[in-house]
């Protein structure tokens, strides 16, 4: 490792031991092991070797352990209980996925990392970004698509939807008649990337519900979704910031499944998610491209009730398939709840 780097790293377990002691103050119960990264700065490239993806893996801050795991346990019946008294409330259920748009400031020719243009980028509007991945190649149908909601957010927003079919997982839990599954994907401009991965933090422990009417109904997305995640870049590796700061003073009131799909995300947002009540629906250990597959991964497995172990599954089903030359085991290797 450089002595840039060693310097970076130095930063950053800095910076996160600082936010640790200052939540403790507040009343929160520190963190057992301060974390400790192995980072290596660099742009995504979709060219990138995907053998090296998947092998430079990085542990989450807590090892798994009995202690995580009977909490995770409990997380997973409220959650499946949400789940259920959702679907018979509404007869649907949304996930709000918030993008950031790649961007690469040194190279600015290449269209498919203009920080301002959707249409072109990868997380968006290119074959794997989840504007054209969704209604193409993962079959789902696009119910609303516009610039935003009027203020200076978002670029581009756009929502689909799929019927979930009566299956074997969700019959034994009651539910045996059809019901829809909508996703509002977010687009952020690239320059807003922190305020992107904090959104869906924010959004759920702040309780700030997006509404939009599509299809017939009155959509509640946002803090009201089940499901609230991220896709793009990891920009805490580069500088470590609290997750859970933007939402302060605001406490989960309710809980809601969080994924983050971006580089090396259990490492530094894992743990600090599931104290502040999350349930873990799937970070990464590695580094990974923040292509939309995975996300329909996540909601292959929602939609027939093959939760927990099954958003893991799933999602590196779908990673195996898109990324050629890697196998299960290290596909599932990536990933982490």
């Amino acid at each position: 490792m450089s002595e840039h780097e060693n310097e970076k790293l130095d930063e950053i377990t800095q910076s996160m031991a600082k936010f640790r002691m200052k939540r403790a103050q507040q009343g929160v119960v520190a963190l057992a092991i301060l974390l400790v990264v192995i980072i290596v700065i660099f742009s995504f490239q979709r060219e990138t070797s995907v053998e090296t993806t998947v092998e430079e893996t990085a542990e989450p801050s807590q090892p798994f352990s009995a202690e995580l795991a009977a909490r995770q346990s409990q997380q997973s019946g409220e959650f499946e209980k949400l789940l259920i008294d959702r679907i018979r409330r509404d007869g649907y259920l949304t996930v709000t996925v918030h993008t950031a748009l790649l961007s690469s400031p040194e190279n600015a020719n290449d269209q498919f990392r203009k920080a301002d243009q959707p249409s072109t980028n990868l997380v968006w509007g290119a074959l794997y970004g989840i504007d054209t991945h969704f209604p193409n190649a993962a079959k789902w149908k696009r119910v609303l698509t516009d610039r935003g909601d009027g203020n200076s957010n978002f670029l581009r927003r756009s929502v689909f939807k799929k019927t979930s079919r009566p299956t074997e997982h969700w019959a034994a839990r009651g539910i045996t008649e059809p019901f829809d599954v909508y996703v509002l994907a977010l687009a952020w401009h690239g320059d807003r990337s922190l305020d992107a991965m904090q959104a869906p933090v924010r959004d759920a422990m702040c309780s700030i519900e997006r509404t939009i009417d599509a299809d017939g109904r009155r959509l509640r997305f946002g803090g009201d979704s089940v499901i609230l995640g991220y896709a793009g870049e990891n920009i805490l590796l580069e500088e470590y910031v609290d997750p859970i700061a933007a939402a302060h003073p605001c406490k989960l009131n309710e809980i809601r499944g969080i994924f983050y799909l971006c580089s090396r995300s259990a490492v530094v947002l894992h743990m600090p998610l599931i104290d502040a009540g999350f349930h873990s629906i799937l970070f990464t250990r590695g580094n990974l491209p923040p292509e939309a597959y995975t996300i329909n991964g996540i909601m292959d497995a929602l939609l027939i009730g093959d939760l927990d172990r099954g958003f893991t599954d799933s999602a590196a089903t779908q990673f195996q398939r898109y990324q050629k030359g890697v196998d299960m085991e290290k596909a599932r290797a990536l990933f982490y709840r």
